[in-house]
């Protein structure tokens, strides 16, 4: 059986590029898009790439899209580690940033107003597909 591999980037890329600017969702989820889709939107179903601007506006967005080729529906997160996250592209910016400079489960999941089980479990994602 083939195995997909997940698309991710690393705590150490998020604290390399690390600014000001980050505090801000759209940098943040520029930056992920970026970085999860380095050749660019293309539909994980269809492999088909994304042309049509409505659909490009949405993928870089991380909302809702629909492939003109193959009708099904899709998001920038599927088939990366930000999919069903639950977490804003900031706050997982924020979250790698943290666990690269060695910031303690509680103190990441106080700063982040979620359980520290949710933090234990973005740090092994980041393990394991890092």
């Amino acid at each position: 059986m083939n195995e997909i591999a997940i698309k991710t980037f690393t705590t150490a890329d998020a604290f390399q590029s690390f600014s000001a600017n980050f505090l801000n969702n759209e940098i943040c989820t520029r930056w992920l898009i970026n970085r999860l889709h380095p050749d660019g939107a293309v539909c994980p179903h269809c492999q088909t790439k994304i042309i049509d601007e409505t659909t490009l506006d949405n993928f870089a967005n991380m909302s809702r899209c629909k492939c003109k080729s193959c009708n099904k529906w899709f998001s920038a997160t599927v088939g990366t580690i930000l999919h069903n996250a639950h977490l804003e592209p900031a706050e997982v910016y924020l979250l790698a940033v943290l666990l690269e400079l060695k910031i303690d489960i509680k103190t990441i999941a106080k700063i982040l107003g979620v359980h520290p089980g949710s933090i234990k479990n973005w740090k092994m994602k980041f393990e394991v597909c890092g």
